[in-house]
């Protein structure tokens, strides 16, 4: 996942997450996903690769849900960001 986020211009990386982001505060969002509560969806290229996540982040009380997505630019265009927003929204309605 650190992977594909360094692979995102900081223009794609201020949509994704609303703000400027350093590598540093990049590997601290990874470092601290919960993956024992979050869900994080990927498509995978042919060689294994990473090439479009999407995080859904829940409150304790699931009453809000965020969702971040991203496709790396050379796989755009292909339906890979409607399917992980799908993907995410149906998450969040199977959690309430």
């Amino acid at each position: 996942m650190l992977q594909h986020l360094k692979t995102l211009s900081p223009e794609d990386l201020r949509l994704r997450f609303g703000a400027f982001m350093t590598v540093t505060a990049i590997e601290q969002y990874v470092q601290h996903i919960d993956f024992s509560h979050d869900i994080v969806f990927g498509i995978f290229g042919r060689d294994m690769e990473l090439i479009g996540m999407a995080h859904l982040a829940l409150d304790r009380d699931h009453h809000y849900a965020e969702l971040g997505l991203s496709v790396e630019p050379a796989h755009r265009g292909h339906g890979y960001g409607l399917a992980l927003l799908s993907r995410g929204k149906l998450g969040a309605i199977t959690r309430g």
